[in-house]
Protein backbone atom coordinates (compact mmCIF):
# COMPACT_ATOMS: atom_id res chain seq x y z
CA UNK A 1 0.00 0.00 0.00
CA UNK A 2 1.36 3.44 -0.92
CA UNK A 3 2.13 6.01 1.79
CA UNK A 4 -0.51 8.33 0.31
CA UNK A 5 -3.25 5.69 0.49
CA UNK A 6 -2.29 4.76 4.04
CA UNK A 7 -2.52 8.38 5.19
CA UNK A 8 -5.88 8.74 3.46
CA UNK A 9 -7.31 5.64 5.17
CA UNK A 10 -6.07 6.76 8.58
CA UNK A 11 -7.61 10.19 8.00
CA UNK A 12 -10.96 8.65 6.96
CA UNK A 13 -11.02 6.38 10.02
CA UNK A 14 -10.25 9.29 12.33
CA UNK A 15 -13.03 11.37 10.80
CA UNK A 16 -15.53 8.54 11.21
CA UNK A 17 -14.59 7.93 14.85
CA UNK A 18 -14.78 11.64 15.61
CA UNK A 19 -18.31 11.62 14.23
CA UNK A 20 -19.19 8.68 16.48
CA UNK A 21 -17.71 10.41 19.56
CA UNK A 22 -19.69 13.53 18.76
CA UNK A 23 -22.89 11.52 18.61
CA UNK A 24 -22.14 9.86 21.95
CA UNK A 25 -21.33 13.14 23.64
CA UNK A 26 -24.54 14.84 22.58
CA UNK A 27 -27.03 11.97 22.69
CA UNK A 28 -29.58 11.46 25.43
CA UNK A 29 -30.70 7.91 26.27
CA UNK A 30 -34.32 7.01 26.96
CA UNK A 31 -36.73 4.19 26.30
CA UNK A 32 -39.26 4.93 23.60
CA UNK A 33 -42.19 3.18 21.94
CA UNK A 34 -42.11 2.49 18.21
CA UNK A 35 -44.40 1.00 15.61
CA UNK A 36 -42.43 -1.57 13.61
CA UNK A 37 -43.64 -2.98 10.28
CA UNK A 38 -41.89 -5.65 8.21
CA UNK A 39 -43.13 -8.21 5.71
CA UNK A 40 -46.78 -7.33 6.34
CA UNK A 41 -46.46 -7.64 10.13
CA UNK A 42 -46.90 -4.84 12.65
CA UNK A 43 -45.44 -4.81 16.17
CA UNK A 44 -45.36 -2.30 19.01
CA UNK A 45 -41.97 -2.31 20.73
CA UNK A 46 -40.12 -0.38 23.43
CA UNK A 47 -36.38 0.07 22.94
CA UNK A 48 -33.59 2.34 24.19
CA UNK A 49 -33.35 5.34 21.84
CA UNK A 50 -30.98 8.27 21.54
CA UNK A 51 -31.47 11.58 19.76
CA UNK A 52 -28.75 13.69 18.20
CA UNK A 53 -29.14 16.69 15.86
CA UNK A 54 -32.75 15.80 15.14
CA UNK A 55 -31.98 12.13 14.37
CA UNK A 56 -33.29 9.23 16.42
CA UNK A 57 -31.13 6.15 16.96
CA UNK A 58 -32.58 2.84 18.26
CA UNK A 59 -30.65 0.13 20.07
CA UNK A 60 -30.66 -2.79 17.63
CA UNK A 61 -30.21 -5.76 19.99
CA UNK A 62 -33.28 -4.83 22.06
CA UNK A 63 -35.29 -4.24 18.89
CA UNK A 64 -34.25 -7.59 17.43
CA UNK A 65 -35.05 -9.39 20.69
CA UNK A 66 -38.68 -8.40 20.14
CA UNK A 67 -39.11 -8.88 16.39
CA UNK A 68 -36.56 -11.63 15.72
CA UNK A 69 -33.09 -10.97 14.36
CA UNK A 70 -29.39 -11.25 15.11
CA UNK A 71 -26.88 -8.50 15.83
CA UNK A 72 -23.25 -9.24 16.64
CA UNK A 73 -20.53 -6.63 17.19
CA UNK A 74 -16.86 -7.55 16.98
CA UNK A 75 -14.77 -4.86 18.74
CA UNK A 76 -11.53 -6.35 17.41
CA UNK A 77 -12.63 -6.38 13.77
CA UNK A 78 -14.72 -3.20 14.15
CA UNK A 79 -17.60 -4.89 12.35
CA UNK A 80 -21.31 -5.20 13.06
CA UNK A 81 -23.12 -8.27 11.68
CA UNK A 82 -26.86 -7.79 11.12
CA UNK A 83 -29.16 -10.69 10.19
CA UNK A 84 -32.91 -10.24 9.87
CA UNK A 85 -35.10 -12.88 8.30
CA UNK A 86 -33.31 -13.76 5.03
CA UNK A 87 -31.04 -10.70 4.87
CA UNK A 88 -27.45 -10.35 6.10
CA UNK A 89 -25.18 -7.30 6.19
CA UNK A 90 -21.68 -6.66 7.54
CA UNK A 91 -21.12 -3.06 8.66
CA UNK A 92 -17.46 -1.99 8.77
CA UNK A 93 -17.29 0.75 11.37
CA UNK A 94 -13.72 1.74 10.47
CA UNK A 95 -14.55 2.13 6.78
CA UNK A 96 -18.04 3.56 7.16
CA UNK A 97 -19.60 1.10 4.70
CA UNK A 98 -22.17 -1.72 4.86
CA UNK A 99 -21.78 -4.74 2.56
CA UNK A 100 -24.50 -7.34 1.91
CA UNK A 101 -23.83 -11.02 1.38
CA UNK A 102 -24.30 -10.40 -2.36
CA UNK A 103 -21.73 -7.61 -2.47
CA UNK A 104 -24.07 -4.62 -2.46
CA UNK A 105 -22.55 -1.61 -0.67
CA UNK A 106 -24.20 1.23 1.27
CA UNK A 107 -22.33 4.19 2.80
CA UNK A 108 -23.04 4.58 6.51
CA UNK A 109 -22.33 8.22 7.32
CA UNK A 110 -23.61 9.10 10.81
CA UNK A 111 -26.40 6.51 10.78
CA UNK A 112 -24.84 4.07 13.24
CA UNK A 113 -22.59 4.15 16.29
CA UNK A 114 -21.43 1.89 19.13
CA UNK A 115 -21.90 2.69 22.80
CA UNK A 116 -19.94 0.19 24.86
CA UNK A 117 -20.98 -2.96 23.00
CA UNK A 118 -24.50 -1.74 22.13
CA UNK A 119 -25.25 -0.99 18.49
CA UNK A 120 -27.43 2.06 17.76
CA UNK A 121 -28.78 2.73 14.26
CA UNK A 122 -31.25 5.11 12.64
CA UNK A 123 -34.63 3.75 11.53
CA UNK A 124 -33.78 4.95 8.02
CA UNK A 125 -30.68 2.74 7.89
CA UNK A 126 -32.58 -0.32 9.15
CA UNK A 127 -35.25 0.36 6.55
CA UNK A 128 -32.75 0.57 3.69
CA UNK A 129 -30.76 -2.48 4.73
CA UNK A 130 -33.41 -4.79 6.20
CA UNK A 131 -36.80 -3.52 5.04
CA UNK A 132 -37.92 -2.63 8.59
CA UNK A 133 -40.24 0.40 8.79
CA UNK A 134 -39.86 2.07 12.22
CA UNK A 135 -41.96 5.04 13.28
CA UNK A 136 -42.68 6.69 16.63
CA UNK A 137 -45.71 5.00 18.20
CA UNK A 138 -48.96 6.76 18.94
CA UNK A 139 -49.49 6.25 22.68
CA UNK A 140 -53.20 5.82 22.04
CA UNK A 141 -52.60 3.01 19.58
CA UNK A 142 -53.47 -0.44 20.88
CA UNK A 143 -50.29 -2.47 21.12
CA UNK A 144 -49.91 -5.41 18.80
CA UNK A 145 -48.22 -8.49 20.28
CA UNK A 146 -44.61 -8.69 19.12
CA UNK A 147 -43.20 -12.00 17.95
CA UNK A 148 -40.00 -13.02 19.72
CA UNK A 149 -37.03 -14.82 18.17
CA UNK A 150 -38.58 -18.02 19.52
CA UNK A 151 -42.19 -17.29 18.46
CA UNK A 152 -42.43 -16.18 14.86
CA UNK A 153 -45.87 -14.96 13.85
CA UNK A 154 -47.21 -16.48 10.61
CA UNK A 155 -47.00 -14.28 7.54
CA UNK A 156 -50.52 -14.42 6.12
CA UNK A 157 -50.12 -11.90 3.32
CA UNK A 158 -49.68 -13.45 -0.13
CA UNK A 159 -46.42 -12.44 -1.77
CA UNK A 160 -46.03 -11.92 -5.53
CA UNK A 161 -43.20 -13.06 -7.80
CA UNK A 162 -43.11 -9.92 -9.92
CA UNK A 163 -40.25 -10.74 -12.26
CA UNK A 164 -37.32 -12.92 -13.22
CA UNK A 165 -34.01 -11.94 -14.79
CA UNK A 166 -30.76 -13.68 -15.62
CA UNK A 167 -27.16 -13.01 -16.57
CA UNK A 168 -24.53 -15.29 -18.07
CA UNK A 169 -20.92 -14.84 -16.94
CA UNK A 170 -18.78 -16.67 -19.48
CA UNK A 171 -15.55 -15.80 -17.69
CA UNK A 172 -16.81 -17.31 -14.44
CA UNK A 173 -18.75 -20.07 -16.22
CA UNK A 174 -21.74 -19.08 -14.16
CA UNK A 175 -25.40 -18.30 -14.78
CA UNK A 176 -27.26 -16.14 -12.25
CA UNK A 177 -31.07 -16.27 -12.18
CA UNK A 178 -32.77 -13.67 -9.98
CA UNK A 179 -36.38 -13.80 -8.77
CA UNK A 180 -37.83 -10.43 -7.69
CA UNK A 181 -40.67 -10.20 -5.16
CA UNK A 182 -43.12 -7.51 -4.11
CA UNK A 183 -42.40 -8.00 -0.37
CA UNK A 184 -39.82 -9.84 1.74
CA UNK A 185 -38.51 -13.05 0.11
CA UNK A 186 -40.87 -15.93 0.97
CA UNK A 187 -40.00 -19.24 2.61
CA UNK A 188 -38.73 -21.47 -0.14
CA UNK A 189 -37.14 -24.73 -1.26
CA UNK A 190 -34.28 -25.09 -3.75
CA UNK A 191 -33.35 -28.55 -5.00
CA UNK A 192 -30.87 -29.75 -7.61
CA UNK A 193 -32.00 -32.84 -9.53
CA UNK A 194 -29.07 -33.53 -11.86
CA UNK A 195 -30.28 -36.88 -13.24
CA UNK A 196 -33.43 -35.22 -14.61
CA UNK A 197 -31.47 -32.07 -15.53
CA UNK A 198 -33.51 -29.64 -13.44
CA UNK A 199 -33.18 -27.17 -10.60
CA UNK A 200 -36.48 -27.08 -8.72
CA UNK A 201 -37.68 -24.13 -6.65
CA UNK A 202 -40.84 -23.60 -4.65
CA UNK A 203 -41.90 -20.21 -3.22
CA UNK A 204 -44.55 -20.68 -0.53
CA UNK A 205 -47.51 -18.33 0.07
CA UNK A 206 -46.76 -16.68 -3.26
CA UNK A 207 -48.46 -16.00 -6.60
CA UNK A 208 -47.17 -15.25 -10.11
CA UNK A 209 -47.12 -11.67 -11.34
CA UNK A 210 -49.05 -10.97 -14.53
CA UNK A 211 -45.86 -10.30 -16.52
CA UNK A 212 -43.97 -13.45 -15.48
CA UNK A 213 -43.69 -16.13 -18.16
CA UNK A 214 -41.29 -18.82 -19.34
CA UNK A 215 -37.72 -17.55 -19.92
CA UNK A 216 -35.38 -18.98 -22.56
CA UNK A 217 -31.69 -18.78 -21.55
CA UNK A 218 -29.85 -21.24 -23.77
CA UNK A 219 -26.26 -21.14 -22.48
CA UNK A 220 -24.04 -24.15 -21.86
CA UNK A 221 -25.50 -24.73 -18.39
CA UNK A 222 -29.14 -23.66 -18.52
CA UNK A 223 -31.83 -24.11 -21.14
CA UNK A 224 -34.97 -22.36 -19.85
CA UNK A 225 -37.01 -21.40 -16.79
CA UNK A 226 -40.66 -22.48 -16.41
CA UNK A 227 -43.29 -21.43 -13.85
CA UNK A 228 -46.61 -22.65 -12.45
CA UNK A 229 -48.90 -21.89 -9.50
CA UNK A 230 -49.96 -24.77 -7.24
CA UNK A 231 -51.76 -24.54 -3.89
CA UNK A 232 -50.81 -20.94 -3.00
CA UNK A 233 -47.22 -21.50 -4.12
CA UNK A 234 -45.12 -20.75 -7.18
CA UNK A 235 -43.13 -23.69 -8.51
CA UNK A 236 -40.18 -23.10 -10.80
CA UNK A 237 -38.23 -25.56 -12.95
CA UNK A 238 -34.88 -24.51 -14.40
CA UNK A 239 -34.18 -26.93 -17.23
CA UNK A 240 -30.45 -27.70 -17.44
CA UNK A 241 -28.05 -28.55 -20.24
CA UNK A 242 -25.44 -30.10 -17.93
CA UNK A 243 -24.91 -31.39 -14.40
CA UNK A 244 -24.47 -28.39 -12.12
CA UNK A 245 -23.91 -27.19 -8.60
CA UNK A 246 -26.00 -24.33 -7.20
CA UNK A 247 -25.39 -21.54 -4.68
CA UNK A 248 -28.27 -19.44 -3.35
CA UNK A 249 -28.57 -15.90 -2.04
CA UNK A 250 -31.40 -13.92 -0.44
CA UNK A 251 -31.67 -10.15 -0.13
CA UNK A 252 -34.43 -8.05 1.42
CA UNK A 253 -34.71 -4.26 1.58
CA UNK A 254 -36.18 -2.11 -1.14
CA UNK A 255 -35.68 -4.78 -3.83
CA UNK A 256 -36.39 -8.15 -2.18
CA UNK A 257 -35.07 -11.04 -4.22
CA UNK A 258 -33.77 -14.59 -4.25
CA UNK A 259 -31.07 -15.58 -6.70
CA UNK A 260 -29.30 -18.79 -7.66
CA UNK A 261 -25.84 -19.10 -9.20
CA UNK A 262 -25.51 -22.12 -11.47
CA UNK A 263 -22.09 -23.57 -12.31
CA UNK A 264 -21.26 -26.64 -14.37
CA UNK A 265 -20.05 -29.51 -12.17
CA UNK A 266 -19.29 -32.92 -13.69
CA UNK A 267 -18.88 -34.33 -10.17
CA UNK A 268 -22.49 -33.41 -9.40
CA UNK A 269 -23.65 -36.09 -11.83
CA UNK A 270 -22.98 -38.67 -9.12
CA UNK A 271 -25.13 -36.86 -6.60
CA UNK A 272 -28.77 -37.75 -7.35
CA UNK A 273 -30.23 -34.98 -5.21
CA UNK A 274 -28.59 -32.07 -3.42
CA UNK A 275 -30.88 -29.91 -1.34
CA UNK A 276 -29.40 -26.45 -1.06
CA UNK A 277 -31.93 -25.03 1.40
CA UNK A 278 -35.40 -26.05 2.40
CA UNK A 279 -38.29 -24.71 4.39
CA UNK A 280 -39.30 -26.98 7.30
CA UNK A 281 -41.84 -28.95 5.25
CA UNK A 282 -40.51 -29.00 1.66
CA UNK A 283 -42.81 -30.22 -1.08
CA UNK A 284 -41.22 -31.40 -4.36
CA UNK A 285 -42.57 -30.16 -7.67
CA UNK A 286 -43.58 -33.69 -8.60
CA UNK A 287 -45.16 -34.96 -5.37
CA UNK A 288 -44.51 -38.54 -4.39
CA UNK A 289 -46.38 -40.49 -1.73
CA UNK A 290 -45.28 -39.39 1.72
CA UNK A 291 -43.81 -42.33 3.68
CA UNK A 292 -45.51 -43.17 6.94
CA UNK A 293 -43.31 -42.07 9.79
CA UNK A 294 -42.44 -44.89 12.22
CA UNK A 295 -44.16 -44.89 15.58
CA UNK A 296 -42.02 -43.12 18.21
CA UNK A 297 -39.92 -45.50 20.29
CA UNK A 298 -40.73 -46.27 23.92
CA UNK A 299 -37.72 -44.10 24.80
CA UNK A 300 -39.87 -41.03 24.17
CA UNK A 301 -42.30 -41.38 27.10
CA UNK A 302 -44.89 -38.84 28.12
CA UNK A 303 -43.09 -36.73 30.71
CA UNK A 304 -44.23 -36.95 34.29
CA UNK A 305 -45.53 -33.73 35.87
CA UNK A 306 -42.83 -31.07 36.08
CA UNK A 307 -43.22 -30.63 39.82
CA UNK A 308 -41.96 -34.20 40.26
CA UNK A 309 -38.59 -33.41 38.65
CA UNK A 310 -35.58 -33.72 40.94
CA UNK A 311 -33.20 -31.08 39.63
CA UNK A 312 -30.89 -31.41 42.65
CA UNK A 313 -29.80 -34.97 41.83
CA UNK A 314 -27.65 -36.36 39.01
CA UNK A 315 -26.76 -39.83 37.76
CA UNK A 316 -22.99 -39.73 36.97
CA UNK A 317 -23.26 -42.92 34.92
CA UNK A 318 -26.09 -41.82 32.62
CA UNK A 319 -25.72 -40.12 29.23
CA UNK A 320 -28.66 -39.02 27.06
CA UNK A 321 -27.80 -39.00 23.35
CA UNK A 322 -29.96 -36.90 21.05
CA UNK A 323 -29.40 -37.72 17.35
CA UNK A 324 -30.38 -34.40 15.75
CA UNK A 325 -33.38 -33.90 13.46
CA UNK A 326 -35.09 -37.11 12.25
CA UNK A 327 -38.35 -38.11 10.59
CA UNK A 328 -39.82 -35.26 8.58
CA UNK A 329 -36.84 -33.05 9.48
CA UNK A 330 -33.83 -34.22 7.42
CA UNK A 331 -31.44 -31.56 8.69
CA UNK A 332 -28.68 -30.47 6.32
CA UNK A 333 -28.51 -32.27 2.97
CA UNK A 334 -25.42 -32.08 0.78
CA UNK A 335 -23.04 -34.30 -1.19
CA UNK A 336 -25.59 -37.11 -1.21
CA UNK A 337 -25.87 -37.27 2.60
CA UNK A 338 -28.69 -36.38 4.98
CA UNK A 339 -27.74 -35.10 8.40
CA UNK A 340 -30.43 -37.11 10.20
CA UNK A 341 -29.02 -40.40 8.82
CA UNK A 342 -25.36 -39.63 9.51
CA UNK A 343 -25.91 -38.57 13.12
CA UNK A 344 -28.19 -41.52 13.87
CA UNK A 345 -25.51 -43.96 12.70
CA UNK A 346 -22.88 -42.23 14.83
CA UNK A 347 -25.21 -42.05 17.85
CA UNK A 348 -26.00 -45.77 17.70
CA UNK A 349 -22.30 -46.62 17.69
CA UNK A 350 -21.69 -44.13 20.49
CA UNK A 351 -24.45 -45.74 22.57
CA UNK A 352 -22.97 -49.21 22.12
CA UNK A 353 -19.45 -48.10 23.03
CA UNK A 354 -20.57 -46.16 26.11
CA UNK A 355 -22.48 -49.19 27.34
CA UNK A 356 -19.34 -51.29 26.88
CA UNK A 357 -17.48 -48.72 28.99
CA UNK A 358 -19.99 -49.11 31.86
CA UNK A 359 -22.32 -46.17 31.18
CA UNK A 360 -26.09 -46.17 31.07
CA UNK A 361 -27.36 -44.67 27.81
CA UNK A 362 -30.76 -43.45 26.67
CA UNK A 363 -31.42 -42.09 23.19
CA UNK A 364 -34.14 -39.58 22.28
CA UNK A 365 -34.69 -41.51 19.06
CA UNK A 366 -33.59 -44.98 17.98
CA UNK A 367 -34.84 -44.75 14.40
CA UNK A 368 -36.04 -42.28 11.77
CA UNK A 369 -38.55 -40.57 14.06
CA UNK A 370 -39.04 -36.91 14.95
CA UNK A 371 -39.15 -36.24 18.70
CA UNK A 372 -40.53 -32.79 19.44
CA UNK A 373 -38.40 -30.18 21.16
CA UNK A 374 -40.34 -30.74 24.38
CA UNK A 375 -40.03 -34.50 23.89
CA UNK A 376 -36.25 -34.21 23.74
CA UNK A 377 -35.53 -31.70 26.53
CA UNK A 378 -38.24 -32.56 29.03
CA UNK A 379 -37.52 -36.25 28.54
CA UNK A 380 -33.80 -35.70 29.10
CA UNK A 381 -34.37 -33.55 32.21
CA UNK A 382 -36.34 -36.39 33.75
CA UNK A 383 -33.31 -38.67 33.45
CA UNK A 384 -30.98 -36.47 35.58
CA UNK A 385 -28.07 -37.24 33.23
CA UNK A 386 -24.36 -36.63 33.57
CA UNK A 387 -24.56 -35.22 30.05
CA UNK A 388 -27.13 -34.46 27.36
CA UNK A 389 -25.32 -34.70 24.01
CA UNK A 390 -27.14 -33.56 20.85
CA UNK A 391 -25.25 -34.88 17.81
CA UNK A 392 -25.35 -32.93 14.54
CA UNK A 393 -23.50 -32.47 11.25
CA UNK A 394 -22.72 -28.99 9.98
CA UNK A 395 -23.31 -27.04 6.76
CA UNK A 396 -22.05 -23.68 5.49
CA UNK A 397 -22.20 -21.45 2.39
CA UNK A 398 -18.39 -21.66 2.36
CA UNK A 399 -17.83 -25.11 0.85
CA UNK A 400 -14.29 -25.19 2.27
CA UNK A 401 -15.48 -24.90 5.89
CA UNK A 402 -14.47 -27.99 7.88
CA UNK A 403 -13.91 -29.35 11.35
CA UNK A 404 -15.62 -30.26 14.59
CA UNK A 405 -17.10 -27.80 17.09
CA UNK A 406 -19.23 -27.82 20.23
CA UNK A 407 -21.92 -25.42 21.45
CA UNK A 408 -23.24 -24.57 24.88
CA UNK A 409 -26.45 -22.64 25.47
CA UNK A 410 -26.22 -18.88 25.89
CA UNK A 411 -28.24 -15.73 25.36
CA UNK A 412 -25.46 -14.41 23.12
CA UNK A 413 -23.50 -15.55 20.10
CA UNK A 414 -19.83 -16.36 20.43
CA UNK A 415 -17.60 -17.93 17.78
CA UNK A 416 -17.39 -18.00 14.01
CA UNK A 417 -20.59 -19.22 12.38
CA UNK A 418 -22.55 -19.38 15.66
CA UNK A 419 -25.41 -17.29 14.28
CA UNK A 420 -25.78 -19.46 11.18
CA UNK A 421 -25.75 -22.69 13.20
CA UNK A 422 -28.38 -21.35 15.62
CA UNK A 423 -30.62 -20.20 12.76
CA UNK A 424 -30.43 -23.57 11.04
CA UNK A 425 -30.81 -25.74 14.15
CA UNK A 426 -33.67 -23.62 15.56
CA UNK A 427 -35.57 -23.22 12.30
CA UNK A 428 -37.66 -26.38 12.39
CA UNK A 429 -38.61 -25.97 16.06
CA UNK A 430 -39.61 -22.33 15.53
CA UNK A 431 -41.63 -23.10 12.42
CA UNK A 432 -43.65 -25.65 14.34
CA UNK A 433 -44.29 -23.32 17.27
CA UNK A 434 -42.19 -25.43 19.65
CA UNK A 435 -40.08 -22.58 20.92
CA UNK A 436 -41.32 -22.53 24.51
CA UNK A 437 -41.78 -26.01 25.99
CA UNK A 438 -43.37 -25.68 29.43
CA UNK A 439 -40.47 -27.16 31.37
CA UNK A 440 -40.72 -24.48 34.07
CA UNK A 441 -44.32 -25.22 34.94
CA UNK A 442 -44.77 -25.47 38.70
CA UNK A 443 -41.16 -24.48 39.41
CA UNK A 444 -39.49 -21.32 40.69
CA UNK A 445 -38.04 -19.67 37.57
CA UNK A 446 -35.13 -18.14 39.49
CA UNK A 447 -34.13 -21.56 40.84
CA UNK A 448 -34.31 -23.11 37.38
CA UNK A 449 -32.23 -20.32 35.88
CA UNK A 450 -29.56 -20.78 38.54
CA UNK A 451 -29.51 -24.51 37.77
CA UNK A 452 -29.23 -23.75 34.06
CA UNK A 453 -26.31 -21.35 34.49
CA UNK A 454 -24.71 -23.56 37.12
CA UNK A 455 -24.51 -26.43 34.65
CA UNK A 456 -23.01 -24.26 31.88
CA UNK A 457 -19.50 -24.44 33.30
CA UNK A 458 -19.71 -28.22 33.22
CA UNK A 459 -21.22 -28.05 29.72
CA UNK A 460 -18.32 -25.90 28.52
CA UNK A 461 -15.76 -28.31 29.93
CA UNK A 462 -17.62 -31.23 28.35
CA UNK A 463 -17.59 -29.53 24.96
CA UNK A 464 -13.87 -28.76 25.16
CA UNK A 465 -12.92 -32.28 26.28
CA UNK A 466 -15.05 -33.96 23.61
CA UNK A 467 -13.80 -31.82 20.71
CA UNK A 468 -10.14 -32.04 21.74
CA UNK A 469 -10.35 -35.83 22.00
CA UNK A 470 -12.13 -36.15 18.65
CA UNK A 471 -9.41 -34.06 16.99
CA UNK A 472 -6.70 -36.20 18.58
CA UNK A 473 -8.21 -39.29 16.96
CA UNK A 474 -9.54 -37.98 13.61
CA UNK A 475 -7.06 -35.13 12.90
CA UNK A 476 -9.98 -32.86 12.05
CA UNK A 477 -9.74 -29.11 12.52
CA UNK A 478 -10.81 -28.10 16.03
CA UNK A 479 -13.19 -25.16 15.59
CA UNK A 480 -13.48 -24.88 19.36
CA UNK A 481 -16.21 -24.19 21.88
CA UNK A 482 -18.94 -21.73 20.91
CA UNK A 483 -22.09 -20.22 22.39
CA UNK A 484 -25.52 -19.59 20.89
CA UNK A 485 -29.20 -19.40 21.95
CA UNK A 486 -29.96 -22.92 20.74
CA UNK A 487 -33.47 -24.07 21.61
CA UNK A 488 -32.41 -27.66 22.13
CA UNK A 489 -30.11 -26.47 24.97
CA UNK A 490 -32.28 -23.62 26.25
CA UNK A 491 -34.37 -25.74 28.61
CA UNK A 492 -31.77 -28.27 29.74
CA UNK A 493 -30.91 -28.01 33.45
CA UNK A 494 -28.13 -30.58 33.37
CA UNK A 495 -24.80 -30.43 31.49
CA UNK A 496 -25.71 -30.18 27.80
CA UNK A 497 -23.69 -29.87 24.59
CA UNK A 498 -24.59 -29.67 20.92
CA UNK A 499 -21.81 -31.33 18.93
CA UNK A 500 -21.18 -30.68 15.22
CA UNK A 501 -19.08 -33.61 13.97
CA UNK A 502 -18.13 -32.13 10.57
CA UNK A 503 -19.41 -30.33 7.47
CA UNK A 504 -21.60 -32.14 4.96
CA UNK A 505 -21.08 -29.24 2.55
CA UNK A 506 -17.33 -29.89 2.41
CA UNK A 507 -16.96 -32.68 -0.17
CA UNK A 508 -13.85 -34.16 1.45
CA UNK A 509 -15.30 -34.14 4.96
CA UNK A 510 -18.63 -35.46 3.67
CA UNK A 511 -16.79 -38.41 2.18
CA UNK A 512 -15.29 -39.16 5.59
CA UNK A 513 -18.65 -38.73 7.33
CA UNK A 514 -20.10 -41.34 4.98
CA UNK A 515 -17.46 -43.88 6.09
CA UNK A 516 -18.37 -46.22 9.00
CA UNK A 517 -14.68 -46.49 9.93
CA UNK A 518 -14.59 -42.73 10.44
CA UNK A 519 -17.70 -43.04 12.65
CA UNK A 520 -15.69 -45.40 14.84
CA UNK A 521 -12.97 -42.77 15.25
CA UNK A 522 -15.50 -40.08 16.12
CA UNK A 523 -17.05 -42.35 18.74
CA UNK A 524 -13.65 -43.14 20.20
CA UNK A 525 -12.94 -39.43 20.69
CA UNK A 526 -16.39 -38.67 22.15
CA UNK A 527 -16.17 -41.51 24.65
CA UNK A 528 -12.73 -40.37 25.81
CA UNK A 529 -14.09 -36.87 26.34
CA UNK A 530 -17.08 -38.08 28.36
CA UNK A 531 -14.89 -40.28 30.55
CA UNK A 532 -12.53 -37.35 31.20
CA UNK A 533 -15.54 -35.21 32.10
CA UNK A 534 -16.79 -37.74 34.63
CA UNK A 535 -13.41 -37.77 36.36
CA UNK A 536 -12.88 -33.99 36.23
CA UNK A 537 -12.78 -31.70 39.24
CA UNK A 538 -15.49 -29.53 37.66
CA UNK A 539 -18.09 -32.29 37.58
CA UNK A 540 -17.13 -33.42 41.08
CA UNK A 541 -17.73 -29.91 42.38
CA UNK A 542 -21.02 -29.75 40.47
CA UNK A 543 -22.13 -33.05 42.03
CA UNK A 544 -21.24 -31.81 45.52
CA UNK A 545 -23.11 -28.52 45.03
Amino acid sequence: MSRKKMIYRLFRSCVFYCMVVAVLAAASIAWAAFRVEYGGRVSMVEVPAEEYQGRVYVEVATLFSQIGGIVYYSPIMQKVHLTFRHTKWVLSMDKGVAVSETGEEVRLGQEIFIEGTAVFATPDLLSRLLGIDITAADVAEDPVPSPTPFEVAPDVRMNILRGVRYSTEHADERTRITFDFVSDPPSHVVEVDNPSRRVLLRFDNCSLGSDVSSVQIGDSRTNRVEFREVNNAVEVAVVLNAAVKVDKGVLGGVNPRIFIDIEASPLAEREPLIEVIASPTPTPLDPTPTPVEPTPTPLEPTPTPEEELLFDKINPRLVVIDPGHGGRDPGAIANGLREKDVVLDISRKLRDELVRQGFEVIMTREGDTYPTLQGRTSFANHQNPLLFLSVHANAAPNLRAEGVEAFVGSARYSGEGAEEVARRENEFFVAEGQARPPVTQGRDTAILESLYYGSRQVSAEAGEKITSNIVAVTSQRNRGLKEAPLLILKNMFFPAVLLEVGFLTNSAEAQRLANPDFHDKLVQGIVRGIKELRESQTIQQFLED
